[in-house]
C-alpha cells in the first residue's frame, strides 16, 4: 500500500514552488514591461515619421516655406483643424515642428507609464536640458549626382552640380510669383531680387547657414549674393525654343531664368520654362514662379 505525502514533504514542495515563482515572476514581469516599452517606443517613432510626412507635404504645398507649429497629443496629435494621422495612440504630450523641420517635444503612452522626450527626431528616456535644433545645415562630403534630391535646411532641393567641395542646389518647389521688374532689366534692382531677398530673410535656417559660413557666395553678372535663380546654363538651354535638358528640371509649373534678351522692338524679355519643359521669352513686366539656387560647402 502506497503511503501519502507527509506534512513536511508538502511544505517542502510549497516552499520550492514559492521560490521558483519568486524567481520567475520578476523575469516574466520584466519581459512584459520591456515588451510594452518597446511597443510604446515603436509607436512614438511611428508618430515622428507621421510628423515628418506632414512637414514634407506642407513644404511641398507652400512653395518651400514652413512656419513653426505645435501639436497637442491626446490619442491623436492635433492643432486647430489640422491632425497628424498615425496608428500610434499617445495619451499625452506635445510635438513641435520648427521652421526648418526640426522635431522636438515629448510623448507619453500607457497612461504615462512611458514618456519619451524628442530632440531632433530622436527619442530619449530623459529630458534633454538643452535641445538645440539640428537645422540640417551640413552637406557631407560625398559625390552628388545631378538631379539628386537633397534635404537641406528643412527643404527639398535638386542637385545642379557638385565639384567635390561645393554643391549647387535648386529648390524642388516653386516660390510664388514675383514681378520681373518694369524697366530696363537689372537683376539687382528687379522685383524678383527683392522677392528672393525677402524669402531668404524669412527662412531662419538659411539665414543661419549664411551666418555660419556654410553657404557660398555666388557671383552673377555684377552682383554678389547667396541666393539666385536658375540660369540658361543651369538648364542646358541654348535657344528660346529648347526644352529644359537637365535631369533636375522636373517641371511642375512655369518658372523663369535669370538670363534676358533685348528684342528688336527694344523691349527687355526674360526666359521662362513652362510646364511642358519648353522655354519662351516674356516681357520683364510679366510674372512667373521662382526656383531659388544656392551653393553649399561640403563638410
Amino acid at each position: 500500500m502506497k503511503k501519502g505525502y507527509t506534512l513536511v514533504e508538502l511544505i517542502v514542495v510549497i516552499v520550492v514552488l514559492f521560490i521558483i515563482g519568486a524567481i520567475a515572476l520578476p523575469i516574466i514581469l520584466t519581459k512584459i514591461n520591456n515588451s510594452r516599452y518597446e511597443k510604446a517606443k515603436a509607436s512614438a517613432y511611428d508618430m515622428i515619421e507621421s510628423v515628418k510626412l506632414y512637414h514634407y507635404n506642407k513644404v511641398k504645398d507652400n512653395n518651400g516655406v514652413f512656419e513653426e507649429v505645435t501639436f497637442n497629443c491626446d490619442k491623436i496629435c492635433k492643432n486647430l483643424d489640422e491632425v497628424i494621422e498615425s496608428e500610434s495612440k499617445p495619451n499625452s504630450g506635445t510635438i513641435t515642428i520648427s521652421s526648418d523641420g526640426t522635431i522636438t517635444g515629448n510623448i507619453s503612452y500607457y497612461e504615462g507609464d512611458y514618456t519619451f522626450y524628442i530632440c531632433n527626431s530622436i527619442l530619449y528616456d530623459e529630458k534633454i536640458s538643452n535641445c538645440l535644433p539640428s537645422n540640417n545645415l551640413t552637406l557631407k562630403s560625398d559625390d552628388y549626382e545631378e538631379g539628386q534630391e537633397i534635404d537641406y535646411a528643412g527643404l527639398i532641393w535638386n542637385v545642379i552640380s557638385d565639384n567635390g567641395d561645393n554643391t549647387t542646389l535648386v529648390l524642388k518647389n516653386i516660390i510664388d510669383h514675383a514681378n520681373l521688374g518694369n524697366k530696363k532689366y537689372n537683376f539687382e534692382e528687379s522685383d524678383v531680387n527683392k522677392k528672393l531677398n525677402e524669402w531668404f530673410s524669412s527662412n531662419l535656417t538659411l539665414k543661419s547657414a549664411k551666418e555660419q559660413d556654410k553657404l557660398v557666395s555666388t557671383k552673377i553678372e555684377e552682383y554678389e549674393t547667396y541666393v539666385r535663380i536658375p540660369s540658361k546654363e543651369d538648364a542646358g538651354i541654348k535657344s528660346s525654343s529648347d526644352k529644359c535638358k537637365k535631369t533636375w528640371c522636373n517641371i511642375e509649373k512655369g518658372y523663369w531664368l535669370v538670363d534676358y534678351i533685348k528684342s528688336s522692338e527694344g523691349i527687355y524679355k526674360a526666359y521662362s520654362i513652362g510646364e511642358d519643359g519648353e522655354t519662351n521669352t516674356m516681357d520683364v513686366t510679366n510674372e512667373n514662379g521662382i526656383r531659388p539656387v544656392i551653393t553649399v560647402k561640403e563638410h
